[in-house]
């Protein structure tokens, strides 16, 4: 039978300091995947997301390094939980533990749990060049099309002499 204390699993995420090289973000992770293990726990996995931008500014910080880890064992959980709250490199941190009805899928179905993927970058949207556009269109799109001479608008001059003949043809003659 396994052990009961084991089977609580947790679902743990935290952020680290967006200053920290590679080998203090491995040394951190590290360090909590051993604190979990010391304490009678058992990582499931660890899964870095990477240099994320944060929703709000925390300690003056706009960006963060995401890591989630999903762990099993109750008795690792209140140290990991106290070492995340007093070590310098970590901004955040929150650990959920499973509901019930994910505990009774998770023994029915007898599977481990969903480890949460980093999230792709989507791809960046690549502007073609404007002359490339202007290129693929038919030159005829672009000729201005002929105007007739009554539908050519007139300029302020004629416009005020035509006005003035109006006027004077308004004008009875005696």
């Amino acid at each position: 039978m396994p052990d009961p204390s084991l089977d609580t699993q947790y679902d743990v995420l935290y952020i680290l300091r967006p200053e920290l090289s590679q080998e203090e973000q491995e040394a951190a992770i590290a360090a909590f995947e051993e604190v979990v293990v010391a304490n009678g726990g058992e990582v499931l996995a660890t899964s870095p997301w990477g240099l994320r931008r944060l929703s709000y500014e925390l300690d003056g910080l706009r960006e963060g390094i995401y890591v989630n880890m999903p762990i099993r064992g109750k008795a690792c959980v209140e140290e990991l939980d106290r070492r995340l709250r007093i070590d310098s490199r970590t901004v955040r941190h929150l650990i959920i533990r499973e509901t019930r009805r994910q505990y009774k899928t998770r023994l029915r179905q007898g599977s481990e749990p969903l480890v949460v993927p980093a999230a792709e970058e989507p791809e960046p949207v690549v502007e073609e060049e404007p002359e490339a556009l202007v290129a693929e269109e038919p030159e005829s799109a672009f000729e201005p099309t002929p105007v007739e001479a009554e539908e050519a608008p007139e300029s302020a001059e004629s416009q005020a002499e035509a006005a003035d003949a109006a006027d004077d043809s308004d004008t009875p003659t005696e």
